[in-house]
């Protein structure tokens, strides 16, 4: 499937710009293996970086997880 072969070669998140000041963040993993969760200082919280869980694509092996994101 040529798009889990560009996920992949892509090696990083996703980044969707909106504005200049923000942009989504995608990420993605590929895995039978769940569930899956992203630990970031993207999502706001209230300084604890705790984990975020990725929702799955129904029938698929792919993870994904789509946060705003401050630019600058």
């Amino acid at each position: 499937m040529a798009i889990r072969s560009d996920l992949r070669d892509a090696r990083g998140p996703l980044v969707e710009q909106l504005d200049a000041e923000l942009a989504l963040v995608t990420f993605i993993w590929i895995g039978d293996e769940g569930p899956v969760s992203v630990r970031t200082q993207l999502v706001p919280t209230e300084g604890v970086v705790i984990s975020h869980p990725m929702s799955r694509v129904p029938g698929t092996d792919l993870w994904h997880l789509t946060v705003p994101a401050e630019l600058g």
